[in-house]
Protein backbone atom coordinates (compact mmCIF):
# COMPACT_ATOMS: atom_id res chain seq x y z
CA UNK A 1 0.00 0.00 0.00
CA UNK A 2 1.23 3.48 -0.79
CA UNK A 3 -0.33 5.11 2.26
CA UNK A 4 -2.24 4.37 5.43
CA UNK A 5 -5.41 6.08 6.61
CA UNK A 6 -5.32 8.21 9.77
CA UNK A 7 -8.49 10.09 10.84
CA UNK A 8 -9.70 10.32 7.31
CA UNK A 9 -6.41 11.70 5.95
CA UNK A 10 -3.86 9.60 4.02
CA UNK A 11 -0.46 9.31 5.64
CA UNK A 12 2.57 8.65 3.48
CA UNK A 13 4.13 5.19 3.65
CA UNK A 14 7.19 5.56 5.95
CA UNK A 15 9.62 3.95 3.48
CA UNK A 16 8.43 6.22 0.68
CA UNK A 17 8.56 9.31 2.89
CA UNK A 18 12.08 8.47 4.06
CA UNK A 19 13.25 8.08 0.46
CA UNK A 20 11.61 11.40 -0.50
CA UNK A 21 13.45 13.17 2.32
CA UNK A 22 16.77 11.55 1.39
CA UNK A 23 16.37 12.38 -2.31
CA UNK A 24 15.55 16.02 -1.57
CA UNK A 25 18.40 16.24 0.96
CA UNK A 26 20.92 14.97 -1.60
CA UNK A 27 19.89 17.80 -3.92
CA UNK A 28 20.09 20.39 -1.14
CA UNK A 29 23.46 19.24 0.20
CA UNK A 30 24.91 18.97 -3.33
CA UNK A 31 23.83 22.49 -4.21
CA UNK A 32 24.72 24.24 -0.94
CA UNK A 33 27.21 22.09 0.94
CA UNK A 34 26.80 20.60 4.39
CA UNK A 35 27.00 23.58 6.72
CA UNK A 36 24.89 26.09 4.72
CA UNK A 37 22.14 23.53 4.08
CA UNK A 38 19.02 24.38 6.11
CA UNK A 39 16.61 21.60 7.10
CA UNK A 40 13.78 24.13 7.29
CA UNK A 41 14.32 24.82 3.61
CA UNK A 42 14.29 21.07 3.00
CA UNK A 43 11.00 20.77 4.88
CA UNK A 44 9.52 23.66 2.89
CA UNK A 45 10.57 22.05 -0.38
CA UNK A 46 8.79 18.85 0.63
CA UNK A 47 5.77 20.68 2.10
CA UNK A 48 6.18 18.88 5.43
CA UNK A 49 6.87 19.97 8.99
CA UNK A 50 10.54 20.17 9.94
CA UNK A 51 9.84 17.75 12.78
CA UNK A 52 8.86 15.10 10.24
CA UNK A 53 12.47 14.96 9.03
CA UNK A 54 13.63 14.09 12.54
CA UNK A 55 11.23 11.15 12.67
CA UNK A 56 13.41 9.49 10.02
CA UNK A 57 16.82 11.08 10.61
CA UNK A 58 17.76 12.11 14.18
CA UNK A 59 19.91 15.03 13.04
CA UNK A 60 21.16 16.93 10.03
CA UNK A 61 24.42 15.05 10.42
CA UNK A 62 22.68 11.66 10.30
CA UNK A 63 20.81 12.76 7.20
CA UNK A 64 24.06 13.76 5.52
CA UNK A 65 25.71 10.45 6.45
CA UNK A 66 22.77 8.65 4.87
CA UNK A 67 23.26 10.72 1.71
CA UNK A 68 26.97 9.88 1.55
CA UNK A 69 26.32 6.19 2.11
CA UNK A 70 23.62 6.17 -0.56
CA UNK A 71 26.01 7.76 -3.07
CA UNK A 72 28.98 5.47 -2.54
CA UNK A 73 26.82 2.33 -2.39
CA UNK A 74 25.14 3.26 -5.66
CA UNK A 75 28.50 3.74 -7.36
CA UNK A 76 29.79 0.40 -6.02
CA UNK A 77 26.65 -1.38 -7.20
CA UNK A 78 26.83 0.18 -10.66
CA UNK A 79 30.46 -0.88 -11.04
CA UNK A 80 29.94 -4.48 -9.93
CA UNK A 81 26.80 -4.84 -12.05
CA UNK A 82 28.65 -3.79 -15.21
CA UNK A 83 31.87 -5.65 -14.47
CA UNK A 84 30.19 -8.92 -13.58
CA UNK A 85 28.56 -8.99 -17.04
CA UNK A 86 31.91 -9.64 -18.76
CA UNK A 87 34.48 -12.40 -18.29
CA UNK A 88 37.96 -11.41 -19.49
CA UNK A 89 40.02 -9.36 -16.98
CA UNK A 90 40.82 -6.63 -19.51
CA UNK A 91 37.13 -6.39 -20.42
CA UNK A 92 36.34 -6.05 -16.73
CA UNK A 93 38.74 -3.12 -16.42
CA UNK A 94 37.10 -1.45 -19.41
CA UNK A 95 33.62 -2.06 -18.01
CA UNK A 96 34.67 -0.66 -14.65
CA UNK A 97 36.03 2.56 -16.15
CA UNK A 98 32.92 3.08 -18.29
CA UNK A 99 30.61 2.41 -15.34
CA UNK A 100 32.59 4.83 -13.19
CA UNK A 101 32.44 7.67 -15.70
CA UNK A 102 28.79 6.96 -16.46
CA UNK A 103 27.94 7.29 -12.78
CA UNK A 104 29.59 10.68 -12.39
CA UNK A 105 28.26 11.95 -15.69
CA UNK A 106 24.64 11.02 -15.00
CA UNK A 107 24.44 11.18 -11.18
CA UNK A 108 26.17 14.51 -10.70
CA UNK A 109 24.34 15.27 -7.45
CA UNK A 110 25.68 12.07 -5.90
CA UNK A 111 29.15 12.95 -7.15
CA UNK A 112 28.88 16.29 -5.35
CA UNK A 113 27.82 14.53 -2.15
CA UNK A 114 30.86 12.26 -2.31
CA UNK A 115 33.20 15.21 -2.71
CA UNK A 116 31.54 17.09 0.15
CA UNK A 117 31.76 14.00 2.33
CA UNK A 118 35.54 13.97 1.96
CA UNK A 119 36.06 17.72 1.93
CA UNK A 120 33.95 18.94 4.86
CA UNK A 121 36.17 17.23 7.47
CA UNK A 122 33.24 15.13 8.61
CA UNK A 123 34.95 12.18 10.24
CA UNK A 124 32.01 9.83 10.19
CA UNK A 125 31.14 10.67 6.59
CA UNK A 126 34.69 9.95 5.56
CA UNK A 127 34.58 6.69 7.52
CA UNK A 128 31.48 5.61 5.59
CA UNK A 129 33.18 6.54 2.34
CA UNK A 130 36.39 4.69 3.19
CA UNK A 131 34.61 1.57 4.46
CA UNK A 132 32.70 1.06 1.22
CA UNK A 133 35.59 1.99 -1.06
CA UNK A 134 37.87 -0.38 0.79
CA UNK A 135 35.56 -3.13 -0.43
CA UNK A 136 35.77 -1.64 -3.91
CA UNK A 137 39.56 -1.75 -3.74
CA UNK A 138 39.40 -5.43 -2.84
CA UNK A 139 37.11 -5.96 -5.81
CA UNK A 140 39.56 -4.26 -8.21
CA UNK A 141 42.41 -6.24 -6.67
CA UNK A 142 40.57 -9.50 -7.38
CA UNK A 143 40.24 -8.51 -11.05
CA UNK A 144 43.96 -7.75 -11.28
CA UNK A 145 44.86 -11.02 -9.56
CA UNK A 146 42.70 -12.97 -12.00
CA UNK A 147 44.37 -11.20 -14.92
CA UNK A 148 47.82 -12.12 -13.63
CA UNK A 149 46.84 -15.74 -13.05
CA UNK A 150 45.42 -16.00 -16.54
CA UNK A 151 48.56 -14.51 -18.08
CA UNK A 152 46.67 -11.47 -19.32
CA UNK A 153 48.24 -8.89 -17.00
CA UNK A 154 51.84 -8.33 -16.06
CA UNK A 155 53.13 -9.92 -12.88
CA UNK A 156 53.11 -7.35 -10.13
CA UNK A 157 51.51 -6.33 -6.86
CA UNK A 158 47.70 -6.60 -7.31
CA UNK A 159 47.01 -4.48 -4.23
CA UNK A 160 49.22 -1.61 -5.37
CA UNK A 161 47.83 -1.82 -8.88
CA UNK A 162 44.28 -1.63 -7.51
CA UNK A 163 45.19 1.47 -5.49
CA UNK A 164 46.67 3.16 -8.56
CA UNK A 165 43.58 2.41 -10.65
CA UNK A 166 41.27 3.64 -7.89
CA UNK A 167 43.29 6.81 -7.30
CA UNK A 168 43.33 7.63 -11.00
CA UNK A 169 39.56 7.30 -11.28
CA UNK A 170 38.87 9.17 -8.04
CA UNK A 171 41.26 11.96 -8.96
CA UNK A 172 39.53 12.37 -12.31
CA UNK A 173 36.17 12.49 -10.54
CA UNK A 174 37.29 15.16 -8.06
CA UNK A 175 38.62 17.44 -10.80
CA UNK A 176 35.46 16.84 -12.81
CA UNK A 177 33.19 17.82 -9.92
CA UNK A 178 35.24 20.72 -8.57
CA UNK A 179 35.56 22.31 -12.01
CA UNK A 180 31.85 21.82 -12.77
CA UNK A 181 32.76 20.25 -16.09
CA UNK A 182 30.36 18.78 -18.59
CA UNK A 183 30.09 15.04 -19.18
CA UNK A 184 33.21 13.17 -20.19
CA UNK A 185 33.72 12.65 -23.91
CA UNK A 186 34.12 9.18 -25.39
CA UNK A 187 37.67 10.18 -26.26
CA UNK A 188 38.47 10.87 -22.59
CA UNK A 189 36.97 7.57 -21.49
CA UNK A 190 38.80 5.59 -24.17
CA UNK A 191 42.08 7.36 -23.37
CA UNK A 192 41.71 6.47 -19.70
CA UNK A 193 41.05 2.82 -20.58
CA UNK A 194 44.05 2.74 -22.93
CA UNK A 195 46.29 4.31 -20.28
CA UNK A 196 45.30 1.77 -17.65
CA UNK A 197 45.56 -1.24 -19.91
CA UNK A 198 48.95 -0.18 -21.28
CA UNK A 199 50.22 -0.26 -17.73
CA UNK A 200 49.02 -3.75 -16.86
CA UNK A 201 48.60 -5.76 -20.07
CA UNK A 202 51.40 -8.09 -21.09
Amino acid sequence: MQSVQTRGRPRQNPAIRKNQILTAAIKLFAEKGYHPADLQELANNLAIAKGTIYLYFPSKYDLFLAAVEHAVKKLALQITTEVDNVDAPDDKIQAMVRAYFSFFDHDSLLAEIMVIGRGEVLRHAEAVYIRIFRKNLQYIESIVEAGIQQGCFRTGNPKETAVIISNLLHGTMYIHVLNKRTIHSNATIEATIAFLLQGILK
